[in-house]
């Protein structure tokens, strides 16, 4: 893998994000995106591998990019990284293409290990995501 891309508008979690994904794989390129519009210049010139996403971005939604890695980069790996925790995000974030949703204030520790599980193609989720998946299905 040679490029990541982290999709955060505030400076200090773009940072934070940054060093896990370093701490998760080693020797891997990050890139770092503010806004919808620098992320979508980054997908084009990158083809980042994978990918962390706020859902909160000054000019628009991280849905957005979502649904371009997902056209751009098909093979990627794709996950939110947010602070939204209710079905109104999750579902939204799932269907633009995200394959893992996980939460900001999560230990270190944590989101390094979910990091990794989205690499081995698992799907990892914080728990308000799996209920969500759960009770979609239920419905079906």
């Amino acid at each position: 893998m040679e490029y990541a891309l982290i999709v955060e508008d505030y400076e200090d979690t773009r940072l934070r994000l940054s060093n896990l994904v370093a701490s998760a794989f080693p020797g891997i390129h990050i890139e770092t995106a503010g806004s919808v519009a620098e992320a979508l210049h980054l997908i084009r010139q990158h083809q980042p591998q994978l990918s962390l996403v706020d859902l909160g971005l000054p000019d628009g939604s991280g849905t957005e990019v979502l649904e371009a890695l997902r056209r751009t980069v098909p093979d990627a790996c794709s996950a939110v990284v947010t602070v939204y925790d209710d079905d109104a995000h999750i579902g939204p974030a799932l269907r633009a293409g995200a394959q893992g949703y996980l939460l900001k204030d999560e230990p270190a520790e944590v989101l390094v290990e979910q990091l990794r599980a989205l690499l081995r193609h698992e799907l990892p989720m914080s728990a308000a995501a799996a209920r969500y998946v759960k009770n979609q299905l239920g419905a079906m």
